[in-house]
């Protein structure tokens, strides 16, 4: 899944680094991802109205997990903590929350 980010203020920006990435369950049941090193972080340039950058969100296939590993519910949100910003970016994802879904690190475009 690419979570893609948009710069929607007056101002171009610059992120560098991973977000920090928690599936939260109908119970509020909290997971976190790993970052996946195999992504270089460099600094991304976000334009004003409209700029944009992406992470990569890779989810373990549910059916490689035992019952007891995967006990969660269906996600109900993915939040996003984005290097340099102080609230979250939530949004609905209806994907199975189980351990071990990484994320990259930021990079430009959608």
């Amino acid at each position: 899944w690419h979570a893609t980010i948009t710069n929607n203020g007056d101002y171009s920006c610059r992120l560098t680094g991973y977000p920090a990435a928690f599936m939260n369950d109908n119970a509020t049941i909290s997971i976190g991802a790993t970052s996946n090193s195999l992504y270089t972080s460099t600094t991304v340039t976000l334009n004003a109205h409209g700029g944009q950058a992406h992470a990569v969100v890779g989810l373990p296939e549910p059916s490689n997990f035992s019952n007891t590993t995967c006990t969660h519910a269906d996600s109900s949100t993915l939040q996003l903590f984005i290097p340099g910003l102080a609230a979250p970016i939530s949004t609905d994802f209806g994907e199975s929350a189980c351990p071990s879904f990484t994320i990259t690190a930021l990079q430009p475009g959608a």
